[in-house]
């Protein structure tokens, strides 16, 4: 699992669904040439090859997408599938988050999470379909395969146990020391070491991108919290966010 050593430029492990070198072997055009209608034609090709050229078994694929389909085509297909681990946050702490992340105003930031139509994209071609929070959350949670659930909260309070489950979830044995190791080495204070040494993924310099938690209540004015609530208090109490409203 980990030496105690991680190097986020360099994650070998559940790399990302738009790896351009998997879009480019299954593609008879450089990328360069395709629109983004050309790659999500290749998207399920693309993934199959993921799944088989892995050398990591499970193959682990992380994902932004909704589950969901654009132009017709389904972004996470159910035969290549076995099961999903999905993340979810308090959303009136992932607009805060959001907002830096994206260098957004709350109040835009706000107005994205509750766009049906709401997608980020890297450049032209790659892009990820989110739709809105709530919608998000539901089509992972309704999914035809099995999802593990897993509150960011809890990842934060009790991460050992939250790893414990998730490695069982893959049939993986668990080792004690392995797993020591991994936790240490994923600690903010050595992320952000690393990080302030220059981190790929970073979209811009003006935050730090591994933060940590986020206290919504002294970021968000009232009338904030209580648009987030009203666009999505039916997802929030089923997953135990208790709203103001």
């Amino acid at each position: 699992m980990c030496n105690g050593n991680i190097d986020i430029n360099n994650l070998v492990f559940g790399g990302g669904d738009h790896r351009k070198y998997y879009y480019q072997v299954v593609s008879p055009l450089p990328l360069t040439k395709l629109n983004r209608e050309d790659i999500l034609l290749l998207r399920n090709a693309a993934l199959m090859n993921m799944a088989v050229g892995s050398f990591q078994k499970p193959c682990l694929i992380k994902t932004h997408n909704i589950n969901g389909i654009a132009n017709d085509i389904k972004l996470i297909p159910n035969n290549l599938t076995e099961q999903a681990f999905y993340i979810v946050r308090d959303p009136r702490n992932v607009v805060v988050s959001f907002a830096r992340h994206m260098k957004l105003s709350i109040d835009d930031s706000i107005d994205c999470m509750n766009d049906r139509l709401y997608s980020i994209s890297n450049d032209n071609r790659f892009f990820h379909v989110l739709g809105n929070w709530s919608e998000n959350v539901s089509s992972w949670l309704n999914a035809e395969f099995k999802v593990n659930l897993i509150k960011y909260e809890r990842l934060v309070s009790n991460t050992r146990e939250v790893l414990e489950n998730v490695l069982k979830a893959l049939g993986i044995d668990i080792n004690n020391e392995l797993l020591d190791n991994a936790i240490k080495a994923t600690s903010l204070d050595k992320l952000r070491d690393q990080e302030s040494k220059g981190f790929e993924e970073k979209p811009n310099n003006d935050f730090q991108f591994f933060n940590g938690s986020t206290d919504y209540e002294k970021d968000l004015t009232r009338e904030q919290i209580k648009r987030i609530e009203d666009d999505h208090w039916q997802v929030m109490e089923m997953l135990g966010y208790a709203a103001t409203r």
